[in-house]
């Protein structure tokens, strides 16, 4: 019969899995009692000692501790480091390459299986074999410990057998730990003391059985750590395979053997005390030593006789949680159990009187938590993590247990369920209420009422409901008055808004969420105003242009009917002005054209009348680049014949009335011209400089009403008096400015209809030609005071003599016009009347 042991322990390894210092220290540990003559009685060679083995080492050092054994042979695998189980719950032993996955899962190819193990043992002839395994299988830690590994392992099935015997440190489901402090791991600890002390022999046999070392380590692991559960599976003799002897010659041991047989419940009675003292004093044993030794063997008995209390306990409470009372059957029940126990009366009545009290005040609890659940439930459902952590903080402070709370749950869960069915329902009843009608009627409000009371539902219920509902509807009515504004904004109420802005706008009401039904709705209501603006803009337009047709300027009478008109349409000042401008410019483009038409007419006629025909093919060309019509130019050649008629006949007094004109309107431009020296030493300031730029500005102002002819309208005078106001000017300034401007100039009609526009050159306007004409130095129309005379047929040769000179003013002129150049016109003018072009004829 041969005694071989394999001892590995495995401290280092891969990233992923803890070390483990004490297990090279356990195998150290493990070898030396074994190798003991007095208490292993292994031999040297017949123990093998792996440190941090690979897999392939390991395994054939397995293979061959169960290799060509005998029947008899002892065979031992002691194992220290870290378990571990993959996703079918297979138990794999660790070694130092041992490693995970990035997700976790274990690498199985760098462990050694425990059916390698198992098989390696099946085929084994031995039918003494032992496999001890200081392993738990979590990898945690706990405070002052660390933990090796987890995971669920069916180690019967996985590693027992019959003549086996299995010992592990901790179930599969428990963590085994190192102890801080220790060198060697608690189990494998436990396992030697008991070994090198013999205090693993219960039996008084002095051999130490497979099943007594583990009950030993089990009840010293258990002391140090009560949740810590370490297993043995064996079958038939796998328990009393004997493994080591007891030391002889330990005073020790027999002294604990003589109390372990007379302290079965834990306790001492008076005969067996005495009997103790006897052996005590005969062992020379202190009475402190003697309690030391006493305690260690009682205790497990005292341990023993708790649990039983601690059995009984329960049971009671289990039943007092089902039942109100005890029946008289049931308290027959509880004498049979308390007999089984070997309880008696008096171990058994308080435990029956506090576990009484402890249910009546657990069911108060039960009451509160379940209040407080069902009013939570009402709030919420289901329950956020803020109001789970105030229910639990409920459950602890009453000290209620998770079934309890299950229990709860699962009778209030149909409860409410059906309540927030109705609250739905409700909901439904609301929302679709407020849909068609916001905010709600007095009988809209009765009738979901009575639909409350129908559901059975209380006013705080359905309060939330309505809060949250309502709370969205006017955030949404909210997003329709924003886009609303939006859309105002855009279009101003006046015009439709272009593509790019409809664009913005829908990315807008897009992102507020809106409906497109809604935002049509907006739109429509805005764009009908805008129809209906534009459309009183029109009529505005079409009233100002046909009361401007008629006559223009405007006399004060008009104005103000187009003011009413104005504020009927619900127009603004801003609205309008755009409007009038347009015509009124149109208006005054019209006039001046005919005016420049007008002037080029009678510079003609001087020179040739009746008109040839290419003169007149000339006028029609000059006509059309005007783009005047057939019945404007009829009109004012009408009324230019019959001023050049009228000047042809005047004679000298017309003459003389227009130098005497002249020399007055002469006379106080100069006048108004003339400056102090005062001033004329002032004119270099700041101030002078403003002041005559003011002037300028007003002066140009006055000249273009005059042009148009519109100086002496009462609207158009009135913005002069503004302006010069505005500009701070004199009233003398202002007048020497207007009477310079208009001295000059022909005179027309104020109140001619555009239809009828007709400028006609009064008998002032020819004697400004014939003055003009006169103060040309150059002129070879002599001064004279009696009427001038002058042939049409004279004139006719003196123009067609310079045709082609004629005709290029007239070109000149047309570009002029288009291109705005009314003051180089001004000045060709003269250019038909230069003495060169007449060829030095005479009159």
């Amino acid at each position: 019969m041969a005694k071989v042991a394999l001892l590995i322990g495995v401290s280092e390894y891969e990233q992923g899995l803890n070390s483990l210092l004490a297990a090279a220290k356990d195998i150290e540990a493990m070898r030396d009692v074994l190798l003991d003559p007095g208490i292993g009685g292994f031999t040297k060679p017949n123990i093998t000692v792996l440190k941090n083995p690979e897999r392939q080492t390991m395994e054939e050092a397995i293979y061959s501790l169960f290799a060509g054994r005998h029947k008899d042979d002892l065979l031992l695998l002691f194992f220290s480091g870290h378990g571990i189980k993959d996703d079918l719950g297979n138990l794999y032993l660790a070694t130092r390459r041992t490693r995970k996955s990035s997700n976790g899962e274990l690498i199985s190819p760098t462990a050694v299986a425990a059916r390698f193990v198992h098989d390696c043992m099946s085929r084994s002839r031995s039918k003494r074999q032992i496999v001890i395994l200081d392993c738990c299988f979590s990898g945690a830690f706990a405070e002052g410990l660390s933990a090796k590994d987890d995971g669920t392992i069916n180690i019967r099935e996985q590693l027992g057998g019959e003549g086996r015997a299995v010992l592990t440190s901790s179930s599969s489901t428990q963590y085994s730990f190192e102890q801080e402090g220790e060198e060697l791991s608690l189990y494998t600890r436990f396992l030697i003391e008991g070994m090198k002390t013999g205090e693993a022999d219960q039996d008084g046999d002095d051999v130490i059985s497979i099943d007594e070392l583990h009950e030993y380590a089990s009840r010293k692991v258990k002391e140090v750590k009560p949740e810590v559960k370490p297993e043995i599976y064996a079958i038939r003799e796998g328990f009393k395979i004997r493994l080591t002897k007891v030391p002889l010659g330990d005073p020790r041991q027999r002294y604990q053997k003589e109390v372990a047989r007379y302290g079965k419940r834990g306790d001492l009675t008076i005969v067996s005390r005495g009997i103790l003292d006897a052996l005590r004093a005969k062992l020379e044993f202190s009475v402190d030593e003697a309690k030391v030794l006493e305690d260690e063997i009682l205790e497990p008995y005292r341990k023993e006789f708790r649990q039983k209390i601690q059995r009984y306990e329960q049971i009671f409470t289990d039943l007092l949680q089902q039942e109100e009372s005890v029946s008289d059957a049931t308290r027959q029940e509880l004498q049979n159990l308390q007999q089984v126990l070997e309880l008696r009366n008096e171990d058994t009545v308080p435990i029956e009187a506090k576990v009484t009290a402890y249910i009546q005040a657990q069911k108060q609890n039960l009451r509160v938590y379940e209040q407080s659940l069902r009013e939570a439930l009402r709030q919420e459902y289901p329950l956020g993590e803020v109001k789970r952590s105030e229910l639990r903080r409920l459950q602890l402070q009453l000290e209620l247990s998770d079934a309890d709370i299950s229990r709860i749950e699962a009778r209030l869960g149909s409860e409410v369920k059906e309540y927030y069915k109705k609250l739905r329902q409700y909901k439904q009843a609301f929302a679709e209420a407020v849909r068609h009608e916001f905010p709600l009627n007095e009988p809209k409000r009765n009738e979901l009422k009575i639909h409350q009371q129908n559901l059975e539902l209380s006013d705080i219920d359905v309060t939330s409901v309505e809060a949250q509902i309502t709370a969205e509807i006017e955030s949404y009515h909210q997003k329709l008055q924003q886009y609303e504004q939006a859309f105002i904004k855009a279009t101003q109420y006046k015009q439709y808004p272009s593509e790019s802005t409809r664009q913005q706008l829908k990315q807008t009401w897009q992102i507020l969420g809106l409906n497109q039904v809604d935002v049509a709705t907006i739109e429509t209501k805005i764009t009908t105003q805008i129809e209906t603006y534009q459309k009183n803009l029109r009529q505005y337009e079409q009233e100002f242009a046909s009361a401007a047709e008629q006559q223009y300027p405007l006399n004060s009478a008009k104005r103000q009917e187009l003011r009413q008109q104005q504020q009927a349409l619900n127009l603004t000042a801003e609205d309008i002005e755009p409007v009038e401008t347009q015509i009124i410019t149109q208006i005054e483009d019209h006039w001046k054209k005919l005016r420049q038409y007008e002037q080029v007419l009678i510079s003609s006629i001087q020179y040739e009348y009746p008109f040839t025909d290419a003169t007149r093919e000339e006028l029609r060309q000059f006509q059309k680049v005007l783009e005047l019509g057939d019945g404007d130019v009829a009109r004012i050649e009408k009324q230019v014949i019959a001023n050049n008629n009228k000047k042809l006949q005047s004679g000298t007094d017309s003459t003389s009335d227009v130098d005497s004109s002249n020399q007055k309107s002469t006379s106080s431009v100069a006048k108004t011209n003339k400056k102090s020296p005062q001033e004329n030493t002032s004119q270099t300031s700041q101030k002078d400089e403003i002041y005559q730029q003011k002037l300028k500005k007003y002066e140009q102002e006055v000249a273009s009403k005059v042009n148009l002819g519109l100086i002496n309208d009462d609207y158009i005078r009135g913005q002069l008096k503004e302006l010069q106001r505005r500009l701070e000017i004199k009233d003398s300034d202002a007048a020497a400015i207007e009477s310079r401007a208009t001295g000059s100039v022909v005179e027309t009609d104020k109140s001619t209809s555009i239809k009828d526009i007709a400028p006609r050159t009064s008998a002032s306007s020819a004697s400004k030609q014939t003055v003009a004409t006169q103060s040309h130095p150059d002129s070879l129309i002599p001064k004279r005071t009696s009427t001038v005379s002058v042939s049409q047929n004279d004139l006719s040769n003196k123009f067609n003599s310079n045709r082609t000179l004629m005709l290029l003013f007239f070109v000149v002129s047309s570009f002029a016009i288009m291109s705005g150049l009314n003051p180089f016109l001004d000045k060709l003018s003269p250019l038909a009347n230069h003495p060169s072009n007449l060829q030095n004829s005479k009159p």
